[in-house]
């Protein structure tokens, strides 16, 4: 009788443990926004990142997978109880940038698809990057500081916490979990899929904000989405100038435009909604812009196309006799040198890249974002005392700099 009181004493505090237990991970969540955009559309949102997931009758569609594999699970669970199933038939990848594709590997038996660009660019530029490290930290302390000055009952303290175990779960992925997964089908200008009652339409932007932005057009759902391209009807994702393809940008908008189907909803990366007034009103917005360099020639795109025509070492001597002759109207803008840099370091031209950055710094020796990037392609290429170098720099002229700051605490411990 006693053994079984026993028993019985055991089996309750194990049951009353076990309870707490799952209250405690139950009462852990991460806060996922929902916007229902239709019967076969929804938009989830967390950590300011949008994955759109569309239900056609051949299977789901997603638009984009998030920061994080794990914060991609979850938002598949609420996608699977949504529609209340899981045929995930095409995973969607609007450009490469480690916040639209990091949980591509919880959808191994869909078809991954993105632009051609983009496998290389996903692989020279993996989630767990340096400064994707630290940037994760860094908000994880911000944070966790500011939840020390809450009520611990109040509606912005158990927010905050929800906000915490999102970024906790996306450092555990980018420390342990996280395995770059590129698109397995790619397309080079435009691509249709047909999912039974669905038309998808993938179309390439040009080199703009990555060189392998696309626009995914959904006609019967009057449905755009843009990825990182626009976040208003007048802020781009991009700088408009010479190393932007501009007339590329506007003509795959007007594929769009031009069809029939009158657009009501266009989901961008991150921020509200847009209109499709909206979208109508940006390729006028991005002409007049780019109307200015008319007639204009670029050096940074001389330096680019002698590049890519005669290779790196032909392409840095014409570019030496270019600024030997001071003639030729040519101007030189930091920001497209940077465009260059960053374009060769997403295609993982390393070397390229440095030498770009090299010229951009001899060029503009004040600039703290020019040695910063140079610091981040001597990483690149592994060397570290060089990186150390051009990371201190950029602190000098900008001792604000988090990245170089940040980036430089990490080598010196590693060193």
């Amino acid at each position: 009788m006693k053994l079984n009181k026993l028993i019985f004493s055991y089996f309750f505090l194990f049951l009353f443990c076990f309870t707490i237990s799952c209250q405690q991970q139950a009462d852990i969540s991460i806060n996922i926004k929902t916007e229902r955009v239709s019967d076969r559309v929804i938009v989830f949102d967390c950590l300011d990142v949008y994955t759109t997931a569309i239900a056609s009758s051949e299977g789901i569609i997603i638009i984009d997978t998030q920061r994080s594999p794990s914060i991609m699970l979850e938002i598949k669970k609420l996608i699977e109880k949504e529609f209340r199933r899981n045929d995930f038939l095409y995973v969607i990848n609007t450009h490469g940038h480690w916040d639209h594709c990091s949980g591509n590997q919880v959808f191994p038996t869909s078809i991954l698809i993105g632009h051609e660009n983009c496998p290389e660019f996903m692989r020279q530029n993996p989630a767990k990057s340096p400064r994707n490290l630290w940037f994760t930290k860094y908000r994880l302390s911000e944070l966790k500081a500011k939840l020390q000055s809450q009520d611990k009952d109040s509606h912005e303290a158990n927010q905050l916490r929800a906000e915490i175990t999102a970024w906790n779960m996306l450092l555990e992925d980018l420390e342990n979990g996280y395995v770059v997964t590129p698109p397995s089908k790619t397309f080079k200008d435009s691509l249709i899929l047909n999912s039974g009652d669905l038309t998808v339409k993938l179309i390439y932007c040009g080199k703009a904000h990555t060189d392998n932005d696309i626009f995914v057009y959904v006609p019967q759902e009057k449905l755009v989405c843009t990825g990182d391209m626009f976040s208003s009807s007048t802020r781009f994702g991009f700088s408009v100038n010479k190393m932007i393809d501009v007339p590329k940008v506007i003509s795959s908008l007007n594929q769009i435009l031009q069809d029939d189907t009158e657009i009501e909803f266009v989901i961008p990366g991150h921020t509200d909604f847009l209109s499709g007034d909206d979208l109508k009103a940006i390729p006028n917005l991005l002409k007049e812009q780019f109307d200015q360099f008319e007639g204009k020639q670029s050096a940074a795109q001389f330096l680019e196309e002698t590049i890519e025509k005669f290779g790196l070492k032909s392409a840095l001597q014409k570019y030496d006799e270019l600024k030997s002759k001071q003639s030729g109207g040519y101007y030189f803008l930091e920001e497209e040198f940077n465009i260059l840099g960053r374009r060769l370091l997403g295609r993982g031209l390393i070397e390229e890249a440095v030498e770009v950055f090299e010229i951009t710094v001899k060029e503009f020796p004040n600039s703290a974002l020019a040695y910063d990037y140079l610091g981040e392609a001597y990483l690149k290429k592994g060397e570290i005392e060089l990186a150390i170098i051009n990371y201190e720099k950029s602190l000098q002229i900008f001792p604000d700099n988090r990245n170089a700051r940040e980036i430089l605490k990490m080598l010196r411990d590693e060193n």
